[in-house]
């Protein structure tokens, strides 16, 4: 992996560089956390270059996140066009103070989708980029 010196995780947050070494120290201590936090892994999001290789991005923001089948409902109403997911990124409630469902769409996303996808039980909002 690609380390990141504490001096600039400290800029970055807005705190001394000694308090992300204490950080560090405290999760590398314990073995619980030790297990945790070496383990996450980073994914890479297409959102922001989606255009580059012509992909259509869906975020989707439902009312309850912790409603089972969200995701079974948007992306079914996605099969039903013939389009191609080529990444799903869902955030986790209770992680994410707002959580939401982000497609990368092979192609052209039409019109008549978004409105199907508004029209689902529990939306929230629905951004087409």
């Amino acid at each position: 992996g690609i380390e990141i010196p504490h001096t600039q995780i400290a800029k970055e947050v807005g705190v001394e560089r000694r308090a992300v070494d204490s950080t560090v120290q405290t999760i590398l201590s314990k073995p619980e956390l030790k297990r945790i936090y070496t383990n996450l892994r980073q994914v890479c999001s297409l959102q922001e270059v989606a255009r580059e290789f012509n992909l259509g991005v869906i975020v989707f923001v439902p009312e309850n996140a912790s409603q089972t089948g969200i995701i079974a409902n948007v992306t079914k109403k996605v099969s039903e066009k013939g389009l191609s997911i080529r990444q799903a990124l869902a955030e986790d409630p209770s992680i994410s103070a707002q959580p939401k469902l982000t497609l990368i769409i092979e192609g052209e996303i039409p019109p008549e989708l978004i409105s199907e996808i508004r029209k689902l039980p529990g939306t929230r909002s629905i951004t087409v980029y």
